[in-house]
């Protein structure tokens, strides 16, 4: 909903999830987003950017070596980190295809392991 209402600081959000996920300090990212607004939004970016950094420390924790299970990806948050990346680059009608399969725990194509940082310049 942020992209298709605001495609410009919706990347400042798809680049957030980049920062934190190469180590940034997440409260210090997530404060920066508090001036973000979008017309259509269900969550505030801050929010958003908060729980799913949430979602990554969980697959760290559940499929690092600590974990009950084992992943194919390293670390394992990049596992989510490639379903955000499809995201920030897809059209509007993918949307139905991604969750399906995230929720499938289908991963999503090595061509999103790149970083949008990267991608973008």
């Amino acid at each position: 909903m942020k992209k298709i209402s605001d495609e410009q600081k919706a990347r400042k959000v798809f680049l957030a999830f980049e920062r934190v996920n190469k180590g940034e300090d997440v409260e210090k990212v997530i404060e920066e987003l508090k001036r973000l607004t979008f017309p259509m939004e269900l969550d505030p970016a801050d929010v958003t950017l908060f729980y799913g950094f949430l979602l990554l420390a969980e697959q760290d924790w559940n499929y690092g070596p600590q974990g009950c299970k084992t992943s194919n990806v390293n670390p394992p948050r990049e596992f989510l980190m490639r379903f955000i990346r499809w995201l920030a680059q897809c059209d509007y009608g993918d949307i139905d295809r991604i969750v399906r399969r995230a929720v499938g725990k289908e991963s999503a194509s090595k061509k999103y392991s790149i970083p949008l940082d990267e991608l973008w310049g």
